[in-house]
Parts: structure tokens; C-alpha cells; sequence
């Protein structure tokens, strides 16, 4: 029989991280689940205790790859996954013990495809401390909306909106066919999240936090600024386009919500970066605009005049 949930996730020298990822997947209050984990080419005691969880437990399905990167480990993960659902999870995190439970319930009530959900960015200690997995969780008609036109809450703004991470959606399965994370690009997570909502899945937006992103100092996002991160960026923006690219209203709303934030953090970025690769960072930057400006992306009114009047004079000198 196969199993209503299929957990993702890609592993990658995180020995120090598995088991409290592992044991808060075992801890759930719902079951029938299996955990398909894939070792992306671990060079520590991952793919041991990965083994070693394996034997204790047969939901859990461990894979081994050369180390390729979380998008092709997440990639190989659903063609192995049997599950109606797919929860993706990164291998140092943690979730609420009645996750799994609250998202069946709300997906099958209100014959969702998609459920979007909060996370909270903290340390283990403060998980710990406070037991916040643990805590017993109720849901209300106040904490919940149901739309069948969920693009247009995919933004920062809002009561209820749906986060570019792949971690806080839980999904049909079927609604992920024909989709695919790009390989080897550090926001994989932006490209496929709005390749989701391009298929206009009817979505229960979930106000409760049931997933809980680790802050590690020695992850990806606290690197030092590099010229890859803007070039990840324009090509996430690109596979973004050309999934809209005929629908003027969802362009425009691109260009209104996501396009300003994209850009001010790819200008901190080149601001911050050292002065080595500093000007390199400017010049692809400055493609990145000059493609966006080709698209429409780039819109005056949407972008703070002092900000809008910089990326020019980018432009300009690069």
C-alpha cells in the first residue's frame, strides 16, 4: 500500500544536524508516511546514520549520488517517491510533531493541491528550550484561507501569503509533474515555487508555524558575496519569465512585488561584496537589469526613485 506522504530530503555532511531532522519526522503524530532521503555524496557520518535509521525504520529509503547539489538530490528524490503528498525538508531543520496530521486534514477538507504554511527562522536551542515542535496545536476558521487563484499571494504583503520556499508548501504530487528544480542554482527554492503557483493549484493557506529553518552561520545564505549568487539569481528570474511571459497581469504583478525585493538584495550583495570581485558583481548586475528592462520587469513606479535612478546609472557604467 502506498503511503499518503512522501518526505524529501537531500543530505549533505550534515552529521551533526540528521538525527533531530530524522527523529522530528519520526515524531509525528500522524504515520503513514515514508521518508526518502538522498545522500548527495557525503564525506562524514551522513550516509552511517542515515543507514542506521534505515534499519530501525523501513519508511525511511536512503539513495546515494555523487554530490551534485540539493536541486538534482531533491529532483532524483520524487521519482522515487510514492507518496499522494511530497513534504520537502533540508536535512538540518525540524518540524512540528503534528505537522503531517494538521496538512492532511487541511488538504483533503478542501480538496487542496497545495497548503502553504509559516516558518520560523531559529536556533535548535530555541526549538529546545521551548519545546516549540511539542506544543500542542489547534487551527480556527481565522488562521486559514482558501483560494483558487494563489499567484497573487505569493509576495511579502498580506494577511496570507505563500512563501517562496519549497519547505513551507505541501503538495499533491501530481502538481509537481513537469517540474524540476534547477540544478546547481542556491535559489532553486524562487523558480520552483512560482513554477507551482503558475498551475493555479486550489491552495488552503495555513497562518500556523510548522516548520522550523535552523539558522546555521556556515550555511549558503551567510556566505560571503559571490558573483554566482547574481548570476543564480538572473537565471531563476529568466525560468520565472518565460513561465509568464504571455499573462501581461501576472508580469505586472511580478514586476511590482518580486522584481523590487530580487534587486535590492542582489545590490547589497554587490555592496557588500569584497573588493576583488566587487566590480564583477556590478557588471553581471548590470546585465541582470538590462534583461529585465527587455522584459518589462524593470517598471519605474513599482521601484523607489533613488533606487530606480542607481540601476541607470548601472546600467550606464557597466
Amino acid at each position: 500500500m502506498m503511503p499518503k506522504i512522501s518526505v524529501i530530503i537531500p543530505v549533505y555532511n550534515v552529521e551533526k544536524f540528521l538525527s533531530r531532522c530524522l527523529d522530528s519526522v519520526l515524531d509525528q503524530t500522524f504515520k503513514d508516511f515514508e521518508v526518502v532521503c538522498i545522500n548527495d555524496g557525503s564525506t562524514d557520518r551522513s550516509e552511517e546514520i542515515l543507514q542506521e535509521y534505515a534499519k530501525k525504520d523501513q519508511r525511511i529509503k536512503v539513495f546515494t549520488q555523487n554530490n551534485q547539489g540539493a536541486a538534482v538530490a531533491r529532483n532524483k528524490a520524487l521519482q522515487y517517491a510514492s507518496g499522494d503528498f511530497v513534504f520537502f525538508l533540508d536535512s538540518d531543520d525540524m518540524i512540528h510533531r503534528q505537522a503531517f496530521s494538521l496538512l492532511v486534514s487541511l488538504a483533503e477538507d478542501s480538496n487542496a493541491e497545495l497548503v502553504s504554511f509559516d516558518q520560523l527562522d531559529c536556533t535548535f536551542e530555541d526549538v529546545k528550550k521551548q519545546s516549540l515542535h511539542k506544543l500542542s496545536m489547534n487551527i480556527n476558521e481565522n488562521d486559514t484561507k482558501i483560494t483558487d487563484n494563489v499567484f497573487y499571494l505569493g509576495t511579502h504583503k498580506g494577511e496570507f501569503i505563500t512563501h517562496f520556499t519549497v519547505t513551507s508548501k505541501f503538495c499533491k504530487k501530481d502538481l509537481l509533474n513537469g517540474i524540476s528544480f534547477i540544478p546547481k542554482n542556491q535559489f532553486e527554492d524562487l523558480a520552483y515555487s512560482y513554477a507551482i503557483l503558475a498551475k493555479n493549484p486550489r491552495t488552503v493557506i495555513l497562518k500556523k508555524i510548522l516548520y522550523y529553518y535552523i539558522i546555521n552561520p556556515n550555511g549558503v545564505f551567510h556566505q560571503r558575496s559571490r558573483v554566482k549568487q547574481i548570476n543564480d539569481y538572473s537565471i531563476c528570474l529568466k525560468y520565472i519569465y518565460n513561465i509568464f511571459e504571455n499573462d501581461t497581469a501576472k508580469i505586472n504583478f511580478l514586476a511590482r512585488d518580486l522584481i523590487p525585493n530580487v534587486l535590492e538584495q542582489q545590490r547589497r550583495r554587490c555592496r557588500k561584496a569584497d573588493k576583488a570581485v566587487k566590480k564583477e558583481m556590478y557588471k553581471v548586475f548590470a546585465e541582470e537589469l538590462r534583461m529585465l528592462e527587455s522584459k518589462n520587469l524593470l517598471v519605474r513606479k513599482y521601484i523607489r526613485i533613488y533606487r530606480y535612478f542607481l540601476y541607470r546609472i548601472l546600467m550606464k557604467i557597466y
